[in-house]
């Protein structure tokens, strides 16, 4: 599983990816451009492949609980309580975040 930090630090590394490409689209770019192109860098890559950009970098994927070979739509279920960030804070004991159990997923390490 992904530690607390580790994970913190992909969240703010996507974040800043997110910001940057929506300054290429269009600078200075308005909040809400940067957050709709955070949540697509979010959604769409965890739904096919599992990682975000910055899980890539930081060797973390996250996988459905039940085995499923892709995450699929519950990616955006993870994405819009990402939105909430409070539900990244409340992990279990197993440090799943609230938006994990929601989504039925868990981070692993990739190396």
């Amino acid at each position: 599983m992904g530690s607390p930090l580790l994970r913190g630090g992909q969240f703010l590394l996507d974040l800043l990816v997110g910001g940057l490409v929506a300054s290429a689209i269009s600078f200075p770019a308005p909040a809400y451009l940067s957050l709709a192109v955070w949540a697509v860098l979010v959604t769409l890559p965890v739904a096919l492949i599992g990682q975000t950009p910055a899980m890539v970098l930081t060797g973390l994927r996250v996988v459905r609980v039940d085995g499923a070979r892709r995450v699929g739509a519950w990616a955006l279920a993870r994405t819009v309580s990402l939105f909430f960030v409070v539900p990244a804070l409340i992990m279990d004991r197993d440090a799943r975040g609230l938006h994990d159990r929601v989504s039925r997923t868990v981070v692993v390490r990739t190396r």
